[in-house]
């Protein structure tokens, strides 16, 4: 009897899964392509990736961070020459476990960190390249190796364009146990002061149940074009509303919860921490976003020192440095190749005076997995 009421009830749900199936065909066969990066940008509330056709895209969707690096991508990206690996980071081959007695740094960050326009290169000229240029924690670990000579040093960017310290926590999260890092490098802050209609916690919610949906949403053709469709409507009838007031991606205090958040984190892992001041190039271009800058940044320095936490304030990368940083800056967001090494020689003396660096140290046999 009961086996006999489970098969009537069977029926419809197989009929009902077999109608989804065949719209979701239907829509993949008939309507072009939506991209999961799009709906998540413009659920942040940014317009599609304008990637010309003739380049692959750099990042995909995310349920979790919104967007994130596609794996195996090799491609000019806003003027930046970009390669990443196949678990999606921008680093030479895949990264394993840490070997025994090695020095592992992981560097968190932002399109700084990542390294904006660094190689420059120029579409119409693609292979007229620096293939010696790198971002600072590729400038990094050469500074390193030569300081200790001998000892198995690598450094690895953990950073992706327009991330906030929102976003930077989920991801080391993701990250820190399979990287198993010895000392953890921390730089955010232009994202973060970002005006937007609604803050990233609100937006990218770390709900486990929004999460969820999200990644179905954004599995679905159907449901996207779907979504895409009612929310055209609902534009269009809402089209005289007035605006939320802009307001920092993430608030002043969140951005220092954030920050201490990621160092505790690295700290419970057994990972040894630098914080990096965000940079920024001069007062005089966007006075209220250098102001903000400003804060955020007096904020940290406060922060950490109040947590006995190794901070670094690169003044010739902030704006007290203008205008003698000129050539520092690609412009007022991103140090340019000379920055980088700026960075990377100033992280450097900073880990070994603080005693993050060195011999083998506490963490250097842990082990991680890839």
């Amino acid at each position: 009897m009961a086996a006999r009421r489970a098969a009537k009830l069977a029926g419809p749900l197989v009929a009902f899964a077999a109608l989804l199936l065949a719209v979701e065909l239907g829509v993949r066969a008939l309507l072009p392509h939506y991209a999961s990066r799009d709906f998540f940008l413009t659920l942040f509330g940014d317009p599609p990736d304008a990637t010309p056709p003739e380049h692959e895209p750099l990042f995909e969707g995310d349920a979790g961070l919104f967007w994130r690096l596609r794996p195996g991508a090799r491609t000019i990206w806003d003027f930046t020459m970009v390669e990443t690996n196949a678990q999606g980071l921008r680093h030479a081959g895949p990264v394993g476990r840490k070997r025994p007695g090695s020095l592992r740094v992981v560097c968190l960050g932002d399109s700084v960190t990542f390294g904006y326009r660094v190689p420059l290169v120029f579409p119409d000229v693609p292979d007229a390249w620096d293939r010696g240029d790198a971002p600072y924690p590729g400038r990094l670990e050469r500074i390193l190796r030569e300081r200790f000579p001998g000892r198995d040093v690598e450094v690895i960017a953990l950073a992706v364009p327009g991330y906030s310290t929102h976003q930077g926590l989920l991801l080391l999260e993701r990250w820190i146990g399979r990287l198993a890092p010895d000392v953890v490098v921390i730089c955010f802050g232009f994202n973060d002061v970002t005006l937007k209609h609604a803050p990233d916690e609100v937006v990218m919610t770390r709900d486990r149940v929004d999460t969820a949906l999200r990644a179905i949403l954004s599995s679905s053709q159907a449901l996207l074009h779907a979504w895409r469709w009612w929310t055209s409507r609902a534009a269009a009838s809402g089209a005289g509303a007035e605006p939320p007031t802009p307001r920092p991606r993430v608030s002043p205090e969140r951005y220092l919860d954030n920050v201490t958040a990621m160092v505790e984190l690295a700290r419970e892992r057994g990972a040894r921490v630098l914080v990096v001041g965000p940079v920024y190039r001069d007062r005089e271009g966007v006075p209220a976003e250098a102001r903000r800058m400003s804060l955020y940044r007096g904020l940290l320095a406060q922060g950490m020192g109040a947590l006995g936490v190794p901070y670094l304030q690169i003044d010739e990368l902030t704006e007290n440095g203008w205008p003698a940083n000129r050539d520092l800056f690609g412009e007022r967001i991103h140090p340019s190749s000379a920055g980088h090494q700026v960075m990377a020689e100033r992280i450097a003396d900073a880990l070994v005076r603080d005693g993050l660096v060195g011999g083998a140290g506490p963490g250097s046999d842990a082990g991680g997995g890839a």
